[in-house]
């Protein structure tokens, strides 16, 4: 088992450097490509414009685990970015590109094995194709389990069609990761559309939390395990509400035999919510063994500091006795295990450098192995050497752009 200051982060994504030609069958799809963009970074084209610009961090192995060596983050779970999750597309097109990111992602998980956690995608707009994908990710590929969209075209996860997946997720021990997408309210945001992202991604996110429980999925299927990002976004407030009104309406009392509070212990949440006190709420909510960190790396809108949670439970009903394990397998060994649940705590004796700098490192990729290939892992020292080496030709400052400078010039005062 992990020693008690490991920190595992749950909420990290993955992009490949390349994707595939589409060589489906039908017209207009919204399908991926990678353009050239400054150095160690690359435009992601979705219909012939610019979706998102991203850095090397996201495909090569080498970079992600010198950041984490900076932060003392132990092991990241990788899973991809949500808006590759393709639960738009026709079936077909769908599962094929979910099969292209698991293999990537199992590439990946390969090259440092114990490191990394691999979390795949499935089609689930077809739930035969998302259970047959499932079962890929776990037994071919040895995933931990998935990441799902909040909806499929509108209907929430918590909906009883999707049900036969959560049954196949528990039966294949598969963990599952929510992450929104799409979110309802857009038209009533004022501002940038960055605040997509900032400020309706947790409206939407809390709604899924809600249909897990509200649609009955979560009394079906007690045994699964699932988590949210975001610190499940708006559910936590949602929460006191809903138990009111089931406690005095008999329409709700006959929907969820159960006080809501109940089921929405069964679930995970991460800690990314940027700030300790709202953390706290979570623990205070949900059980300290419910809650896990998460940073968003290596995405600007990133936590450049990773919190951590102690074993300590804060009050009645915290969870602290809870045997059920969100990671990998449920096992004893599980670095996700509650066991090795962390406190909040900022090191501000030793504050983190920036992840998705590039710090120390190169923009070429490392060699990659196949998924079924020999795996191993570059030696730290190995790492150490060869971004002591790229710093002294000044191949630093060429990966980071002016603003991420700025931003890390700012952590170290």
């Amino acid at each position: 088992m992990p020693a008690a200051d490991e920190l595992i982060d749950i909420h990290t994504h993955v992009v490949p450097r390349e994707f595939p030609a589409y060589v489906g069958r039908h017209l207009n799809v919204p399908w991926p490509s990678m353009a050239d963009a400054q150095p160690c970074h690359k435009h992601v084209m979705i219909s012939g414009s610019v979706y998102r610009t991203v850095s090397h961090q996201c495909w090569d192995c080498a970079v992600r685990l010198g950041d984490m060596d900076r932060q003392r983050v132990t092991r990241q779970v990788l899973s991809p970015m949500p808006e590759l999750l393709s639960h738009w597309m026709q079936p077909d097109d769908g599962a094929a590109m979910c099969r292209y990111l698991n293999d990537l992602i199992a590439t990946m998980v390969a090259q440092a094995p114990t490191r990394f956690i691999g979390l795949g995608a499935v089609p689930l707009q077809d739930v035969a194709r998302a259970i047959e994908e499932l079962e890929f990710c776990m037994r071919e590929l040895g995933l931990a389990g998935v990441e799902l969209g909040t909806h499929v075209a509108g209907v929430p996860i918590g909906d009883p069609r999707f049900l036969p997946f959560f049954e196949a997720a528990v039966a294949f021990n598969a963990a599952i990761f929510v992450h929104p997408l799409k979110p309802v309210g857009m038209e009533r945001l004022l501002g940038p559309p960055i605040l997509e992202q900032v400020l309706a991604f947790p409206s939407e996110t809390g709604l899924a939390a809600a249909s897990m429980i509200t649609g009955g999925t979560l009394a079906r299927v007690p045994d699964l395990r699932i988590a949210f990002s975001h610190g499940g976004g708006s559910f936590s407030m949602l929460l006191p509400r809903l138990r009111h009104a089931w406690s005095c309406m008999a329409p709700l009392r006959e929907a969820m035999t159960v006080d809501p509070i109940e089921r929405a212990r069964q679930m995970y949440f991460d800690d990314l919510v940027y700030d300790t006190a709202t953390i706290h709420r979570l623990i205070d909510v949900f059980g300290v063994s419910q809650i896990m960190a998460g940073s968003d790396y290596p995405f600007a809108i990133m936590d450049t500091r990773p919190t951590r949670l102690d074993d300590r439970p804060r009050g009645p009903g915290s969870g602290g006795d809870r045997r059920r394990r969100f990671g990998p397998g449920g096992r004893e060994n599980d670095p996700l295990h509650p066991a090795q649940r962390h406190r909040l705590r900022r090191r501000r004796d030793h504050p983190r450098g920036a992840a998705g700098s590039g710090q120390g490192t190169g923009c070429d990729d490392r060699g990659r192995q196949p998924a079924g290939g020999r795996r191993h892992r570059r030696p730290a020292g190995a790492v150490a050497r060869g971004a002591r080496r790229q710093h002294a030709v000044g191949g630093v400052e060429q990966c980071r752009d002016p603003a991420q400078r700025v931003q890390d010039a700012a952590l170290r005062h």
